[in-house]
């Protein structure tokens, strides 16, 4: 199982979490509990959104050309 949260800790900046928990069974496939791993993911999250508002400012630069640079239409 692989999960996203979000958490707003008291400083009040936004941190992002994902995760991955599998269960763990015995021989005779009677679940026995669970492992995980937890990382904070904020960063990512962070640098997926400066991303995306890029391509957007970019794309729309590229709209408003109108005219051909260096004999190459755009």
């Amino acid at each position: 199982l692989t999960f996203e949260f979000q958490f707003l800790p008291k400083d009040g900046k936004l941190k992002f979490f994902e995760g991955l928990a599998d269960l763990r069974y015995d021989s005779k496939g009677n679940k026995i509990g669970f492992y995980g791993l937890l990382r904070d993911a904020t960063q990512r999250k962070e640098t997926e959104k400066k991303l995306k508002e890029s391509v957007i400012n970019y794309n729309q630069f590229l709209c408003k050309i109108k005219k051909p640079m260096k004999n190459h239409w755009l």
